[in-house]
């Protein structure tokens, strides 16, 4: 018996193996399906109280695919254009004498220090632009690649979303533990998945349009470009968009249009900094809050593992591994309760 369940257990981990070797190509389709699938699935709910499920999941389905495709398209030419024009401003810059005189009177750094400093800063900002203007290049030459992905995408959000029911029951009967900890872990999944996709991808990019709004009331130069930045910072914990127009009102005072600079200032500080903490709460609730420092991790370390789909996949596994202790350690404290009453 033992013989048959080690073999049993070979053969289904190179099934899986095989199963993940074929689907790799499409991981990021069906990784952001199943996002959609969660965030759609409270419309679905009430939708299918009306419709047919294969009607309700088809709308759901083309609708969000549509303005997402729509969007990448138009703004595409409109990054480019920015990222490159944003490109040579940077060189054009004299900001080896301009920064090495402020650390050298506000610091007071070496010279030669200063220069190395602000070389590298350069250099960054030089590294950023040049790699957006790739990254939105790149998507305009590998259409037919993104239409087999969009083809991928819209069947399993389809099937998630029809099938939802079935997938969360067969979830559920999948946990080989009692009620009461199988319902813990359930709650806790949801917790989490809900605070990472909500509380800091919805948030955020609501945040980083706010900022973008302001971007286009001061007339910031780049502003949809910088509105993008400013999304992206703001879904990182402990960073937020702030690193996009605190440079932005700096820039306005420098240049001495001094009333847009404030102007900027304030509105970052008030409109846009209130958003997290007015939002979130609301949005996520103060329960399903999750380990900030975890979320960040798992983000940066996801993106370097897995590029853009490691934004949700990386800080998902982390809370989720250290859900999986927790629930091993309430497991051993449910077994040593039952040895003391036997005794």
């Amino acid at each position: 018996m033992e013989i048959n369940k080690t073999v049993s257990l070979i053969l289904f981990l190179a099934l899986l193996a095989i199963v993940f070797y074929i689907i790799k190509p499409f991981i990021s389709a069906i990784i952001f399906a199943a996002v959609l699938a969660y965030l759609l699935y409270p419309v679905y709910k009430r939708m299918i109280k009306k419709l047919n499920k294969n009607v309700a999941a088809a709308i759901l389905t083309i609708i969000p695919i549509l303005i997402i495709f729509a969007f990448v398209w138009f703004s595409s030419s409109i990054v480019i254009t920015q990222a490159f024009n944003f490109y040579r401003e940077i060189q054009r810059l004299d900001l080896i004498n301009f920064t090495e005189g402020i650390i050298k009177n506000v610091f007071k750094f070496e010279p030669e220090m200063a220069r190395q400093v602000t070389v590298t800063i350069q250099q960054g900002l030089t590294e950023i632009s040049t790699t957006i203007v790739k990254k939105a290049g790149e998507i305009i030459t590998n259409i037919p690649r993104l239409l087999v992905q969009a083809f991928v995408m819209f069947f399993v959000l389809f099937f998630i979303l029809r099938d939802s029911e079935k997938i969360i029951t067969n979830l559920k009967n999948a946990l080989p533990f009692e009620k009461k900890i199988n319902k813990t872990i359930t709650a806790r999944t949801n917790q989490i998945t809900r605070s990472i996709i909500y509380g800091r991808f919805i948030v955020g990019t609501i945040q980083g349009i706010v900022a973008g709004i302001g971007f286009y009331i001061f007339k910031v130069e780049h502003a949809f470009l910088f509105t993008l930045a400013a999304i992206f910072f703001a879904i990182l914990p402990f960073v937020g968009p702030w690193l996009i127009w605190l440079p932005a009102s700096i820039n306005f005072i420098i240049a001495n249009q001094i009333d847009k600079g404030i102007g900027l200032f304030i509105y970052g500080s008030i409109v846009v900094s209130l958003i997290d903490n007015f939002l979130g709460p609301i949005i996520v609730g103060r329960k399903a809050r999750v380990n900030s420092g975890v979320i960040l991790i798992g983000m940066l370390g996801g993106l370097y593992t897995f590029g853009a789909t490691g934004l949700i996949i990386g800080p998902l596994l982390l809370e989720y591994l250290m859900m999986g202790f927790l629930t091993y350690q309430q497991i051993i404290k449910e077994k040593n309760k039952k040895k003391g009453k036997k005794k």
